[in-house]
């Protein structure tokens, strides 16, 4: 069928993005599809699939979640991860629209395959804002020569950066219960503005980084609970 599409257009200006489901999870594809755009994984948690297919250079999409229980945490944070590992797609499974709820307002309890809800989509909707604030199209995933978690606990980090100029770091706890987290940037010299946004509610802080000698910077988060985001951008 991608052939059917990509024949008939040919001749188009502007042609459609064509789109392959490879695999649930993760599966590496060693070679490009001829004249497929994106490719979707589905239950891709953790998001190892990105990095796995980052070499293709396409669009790489978690184009379906669920069957994972109902609380908003799960796929809050399936999105944060696999964004924020380099993933370009997320699609979740909404249970909160059915044909008699076409406004997405049933209310999900226990015993349904999956989550959903307005809660639910205005935490994607923090996801979605939080990008469209940096320039993620000409942003790479951080690897640990760039970014570590210098102390031992049950916190994951996802991040992607814009040479020395830009950070977008996204930090996981596993724990349930209110945390504060220290991560170690290895960062130019010069001075950097550090904002912190609550992934739940939207609220940021801001503090600042003046001076900095160059190398390793070990920077402590506010308090929080499950998840926290931050963006790093350097000043002069």
């Amino acid at each position: 069928m991608t052939a059917v599409v990509v024949e008939a257009e040919k001749d188009f200006k502007q042609k459609h993005l064509i789109s392959n489901n490879i695999a649930n999870s993760c599966k590496l594809v060693t070679d490009l599809r001829e004249g497929v755009s994106i490719y979707n994984f589905h239950y891709a948690k953790p998001p190892v699939t990105v990095p796995m297919n980052f070499h293709l250079k396409k669009i790489i999409g978690d184009n379906e979640t669920g069957f994972n229980g109902i609380e908003d945490a799960t796929y809050r944070t399936e999105a944060w991860d696999f964004i924020l590992a380099g993933g370009s797609l997320f699609n979740h499974l909404d249970y909160s629209f059915t044909t008699d709820n076409e406004d997405g307002s049933y209310k999900i309890e226990s015993g349904q395959p999956g989550g959903g809800g307005k809660t639910l989509r205005n935490q994607f909707k923090i996801l979605a804002e939080f990008m469209q604030t940096i320039d993620y199209v000409n942003m790479v995933p951080v690897n640990n020569d760039r970014l570590r978690l210098p102390l031992p606990d049950s916190t994951g980090v996802q991040a992607l950066a814009k040479a020395d100029e830009v950070f977008a770091i996204y930090l996981h706890s596993k724990d349930t219960t209110k945390v504060r987290s220290v991560i170690e940037i290895n960062l130019p010299e010069g001075s950097y503005n550090l904002t912190w946004v609550d992934t739940k509610s939207a609220s940021e802080s801001v503090e600042n980084l003046k001076d900095h000698h160059g190398g390793w910077a070990r920077i402590s988060s506010p308090v929080y609970t499950e998840d926290i985001a931050l963006k790093v951008i350097k000043t002069n």
